[in-house]
């Protein structure tokens, strides 16, 4: 089976950070561990009790709308289960797919953040205050050849559990209805609209397709 095929396992998961760990077998040095799993004070964003769509029909969940729409983020606190594992957030699902070494899915498990784990999955290549931090980069390993081809279809894979599996979540989601959704980063013009505008938008357009998978599922009401 496919890293893509793995089934969804629907549960009604905790919506909390997963506690911090580590194995000591892994090859990394102490003070590294120390820095990328020490335990902080994230502040953790309560749901809104409502939504209400901006008045341009736009939720632009990144900056501007971020206080109401922090829950589209895939940095939201919202434990996911793929397979027979578990996630504390789809970041961590997103970042761990970047290699099938187990020492390197581990470490992003135990990464008390979703921005830890993020840090963590860095590609090597990248900006040094990118990669600084990267897995990768201190292992002298590379991503998954063919991560390119399958990112997309990994981060679909987590945002549908993430709404599947949290029935409030799910509701807020479709309580969009059809604004458009839209990460309104100037950093990242892939899963953003970038510093221009015109960016791909990525994390907008395959919250959107969730979405409107959600809602054909359900119950028709007879007229």
């Amino acid at each position: 089976m496919s890293e893509i095929q793995e089934n969804f396992v629907v549960v009604v998961a905790s919506e909390s950070i997963a506690s911090v760990r580590y194995r000591k077998a892994l090859p990394l040095t102490k003070a590294w561990i120390r820095k990328m799993t020490r335990q902080t004070s994230t502040q953790l964003r309560e749901l809104p009790e409502t939504i209400t769509i901006p008045a341009d029909g736009r939720i632009l969940f990144f900056a501007r709308d971020r206080d109401t729409f922090f829950f589209l983020s895939h940095f939201h606190p919202a434990e996911i289960v793929i397979g027979d594992e578990s996630w504390p957030t789809a970041e961590h699902y997103y970042q761990s797919r970047k290699s099938l070494d187990p020492g390197f899915r581990e470490a992003i498990r135990a990464c008390a953040h979703a921005g830890h784990a993020k840090r963590l999955g860095a590609e090597p290549d990248g900006p040094k205050r990118h990669s600084g931090q990267s897995w990768f980069r201190a292992h002298n390993q590379n991503v998954r050849e063919d991560w390119a081809a399958i990112r997309l279809d990994v981060m679909r894979q987590a945002d549908m559990a993430k709404f599947s599996q949290h029935l409030r979540l799910r509701e807020f989601l479709l309580a969009t209805g059809d604004a458009k959704i839209v990460e309104d980063t100037a950093l990242d013009a892939y899963w953003g609209i970038g510093a221009d505008g015109m960016g791909d938008d990525w994390a907008g357009r395959i919250l959107m397709e969730v979405r409107d998978e959600l809602r054909s599922k359900l119950p028709r009401v007879a007229e």
